[in-house]
């Protein structure tokens, strides 16, 4: 509701009926960004997981594990990037989709957004 809300500048009760309008007319579409998007975020953190245990493993040795504290701080500040744009990558697949759904051009022309299974016209 947030990614409709911003793009069509309009109050949540009328994003609710837009979205829902959206998953009822693209359900396939919705559920396959959906899920690819899942499939990252799991690989993502099965890879954060691994690689915090294994730095984990190296700090219990004297001395090297302070050599491993800077390796464990660029980790988690490269799992942190990477997870937002994962994110960022849904949100702009989720906002073309629904650009796509409501006809929406690059050039702001006036385009058909339906609401309530009814066709309304904006510019």
């Amino acid at each position: 509701m947030q990614i409709v809300v911003a793009a069509e500048d309009c109050g949540v009760m009328a994003a609710a009926f837009r979205v829902t309008a959206f998953l009822r007319r693209e359900p396939e579409n919705i559920g396959s960004v959906f899920l690819l998007v899942l499939g990252l975020v799991v690989v993502a953190t099965g890879a954060s997981v691994l690689a915090t245990a294994a730095l984990g493993l190296v700090t219990f040795v004297p001395f090297v594990g302070l050599a491993a504290l800077p390796l464990q701080v660029l980790a988690w500040l490269l799992r942190g990037l990477v997870f937002q744009c994962l994110s960022l990558t849904a949100v702009g697949a989720f906002l073309k989709l629904y650009g796509t759904f409501t006809g929406r051009s690059r050039d702001g022309q006036v385009v058909a957004i339906p609401v309530n299974d009814q066709v309304s016209f904006e510019s």
